[in-house]
């Protein structure tokens, strides 16, 4: 049987936006909106949150359906993998689970059915690990590297004869995968992952302030649903 364990990992330190995950958006803090579009996602069998964070530990432990999970130091630094951190909480639960779901608090604008549809989409294809991406708006084409000496060249070669080939970015809302592959030391992209694709406007990623006022000003409907 399927089972799937929701993840949201918050830490406390952030470099580039102090206090980032308790931050108001919107009059409402950034992990909260993650931790509602979880509660509200049909597909998850059980929802943990990790963090080092005695605020954010006290903002979830006020809500129904969450388990609280306090993360030690060492894996709360600036460079701990977030799969080390799920593995952590996969080792400390009682229950076995399928599969394990990652869900970032820097993605507020992702829907609960952006979760679930990742999620069947990891199903439908029987793929190890399944992530939400944007497709990039500018053909691949089109796309440049720097050759040196100032001069560029075309990062994709053009032979007159193939399609345009479409280009996807990883947005950071959603990450699935099978727990066995996890506990054997694979992550996200150690086999080619499925995707599911949310819009731009769902699709940002609050590393600092300006991306931060970018979601506040964003014209994406914040909702769990």
């Amino acid at each position: 049987m399927e089972r799937f364990l929701g993840v949201i990992v918050a830490r406390r330190n952030s470099r580039r936006l102090p206090d980032k995950n308790v931050k108001p958006l919107r009059g409402k803090p950034l992990v909260v909106w993650t931790i509602e579009q979880a509660l509200a996602a049909m597909s998850l069998t059980h929802i943990v949150l990790s963090s080092d964070d005695e605020r954010v530990l006290a903002l979830a432990g006020d809500m129904d359906g969450l388990e609280v999970k306090p993360r030690p130091d060492h894996l709360a630094r600036d460079d701990t993998p977030s799969v080390d951190v799920l593995r952590h909480v996969i080792e400390n639960e009682v229950d076995e689970f399928s599969h394990v779901v990652l869900l970032q608090p820097t993605s507020p604008l992702r829907l609960s059915a952006d979760i679930d549809e990742t999620v069947a989409t990891a199903l439908r294809t029987g793929a190890k690990s399944c992530i939400s991406v944007c497709r990039l708006d500018k053909p691949a084409q089109w796309l440049m590297s720097d050759r040196g000496e100032g001069r560029l060249e075309l990062a994709f070669p053009r032979d007159g004869n193939g399609a345009p080939v479409e280009l996807y970015v990883p947005n950071g809302a959603v990450f699935v995968i099978e727990t066995e592959w996890l506990m054997a030391g694979k992550d996200f992209y150690s086999a080619p992952p499925a995707y599911h694709v949310m819009p731009p406007e769902r699709s940002i990623d609050i590393d600092d302030a300006r991306d931060f006022a970018l979601a506040e000003a964003s014209g994406a409907v914040l909702h769990s649903h």
